[in-house]
């Protein structure tokens, strides 16, 4: 009887620690959203990256990476005082180390959770993406699998690195700007063969009458 009530704690313990777990794991996914808001920023007052790449992004540990010197251009006074009003700062160079200690410390946390569901004879849960160190973990639809040290990724994530639609929508533009392009050679070159053609008349006719004939110009 003892050792049911045990493990009944234990089960409802673990499921806890999975819950907050999870929540942990969401947060070790900020950046991309602080990247987003960026970015949608810059493009409002028309704000350029300078130096460098010229490039914001998030790298596979879901931290913020920077490759530019400065940003400049379009209205750089609007642009700080929208950056104040969203991040409370315009210094996104703090913003950005923020978020990424603020993703450093939700993965300890929920690695520190993992230990514990560990510890409790539980595996940890990993629908929601995040980073592992490698061994048992419930992955994909929560089925269990020997997981390597990885980053794992979760359905929404996935589904976005998979979106191929803006490549479908270029190739179509292309395809139609082939089809153009066909269209104009082949209206060429039927010019080219009725001016051929005419040329023929013309010398077939001065033959003829014995008189040369003066062509258009075109």
């Amino acid at each position: 009887m003892e050792a049911d009530r045990i493990q009944r704690e234990n089960v409802q313990k673990i499921a806890g620690l999975q819950v907050r777990g999870a929540e942990a794991v969401s947060r070790t996914q900020q950046a991309q959203g602080v990247v987003d808001e960026f970015n949608a920023l810059r493009q409002q007052y028309g704000i350029t990256l300078t130096g460098q790449k010229g490039t914001i992004s998030v790298n596979d540990a879901g931290r913020i990476e920077t490759s530019f010197d400065y940003y400049g251009g379009g209205d750089v006074v609007g642009f700080k005082k929208a950056l104040l009003k969203e991040f409370g700062t315009d210094a996104i160079g703090r913003v950005f180390g923020a978020t990424n200690t603020r993703v450093g410390n939700a993965e300890a946390r929920a690695e520190r959770l993992r230990q514990q569901i560990r510890e409790l004879g539980g595996i940890p849960a990993f629908a929601q993406g995040g980073t592992h160190r490698g061994g048992l973990a419930r992955v994909g639809e929560n089925d269990i699998e020997l997981v390597a040290p990885s980053r794992i990724y979760n359905p929404a994530d996935t589904k976005a690195m998979l979106d191929n639609r803006a490549v479908v929508k270029e190739l179509r533009e292309l395809r139609k700007e082939v089809a153009e392009l066909r269209k104009d050679k082949h209206r060429a070159d039927f010019q080219k063969i009725r001016e051929t053609q005419e040329i023929k008349r013309l010398a077939q006719k001065q033959d003829v009458v014995g008189v040369k004939i003066q062509e258009e110009q075109a």
